[in-house]
């Protein structure tokens, strides 16, 4: 991946992250943006996100429905870009892999 690739698509995370907080921050408060990749033509952009549990993921899925096209909309208007992407929100189950794995580890007797 290229540096200019991998700066826009920093840029997206941060700017959608700034936009969650100001814009939707009762809906957004158990929600963490893990990542964010964009396609090399800007035709799709794929944003990644977590949750803790399972209700909130899906509370977050039915949010991210609902709420897409308003995101991008305000997004384009903080990103300059020549052609905006198309947003898809996928889960990303590593924070929930991370928090079972903690569990596992504290369950574990100390010696």
């Amino acid at each position: 991946m290229s540096a200019r690739t991998t700066r826009r698509n920093e840029i997206m995370l941060r700017e959608l992250s700034i936009l969650l907080h100001r814009h939707f921050s009762n809906e957004s408060t158990l929600l963490t943006l893990t990542r964010v990749s964009i396609d090399g033509d800007l035709q799709h952009g794929w944003v990644f996100f977590s949750t803790p549990d399972e209700p909130s993921r899906n509370l977050a899925e039915q949010f991210f429905k609902d709420q897409g096209s308003r995101l991008k909309y305000l997004l384009s208007q903080r990103v300059p870009l020549r052609k905006f992407p198309e947003l898809h929100f996928c889960y990303d189950p590593s924070l929930g892999k991370e928090l079972r794995i903690n569990e596992i580890l504290d369950s574990l007797p100390r010696t």
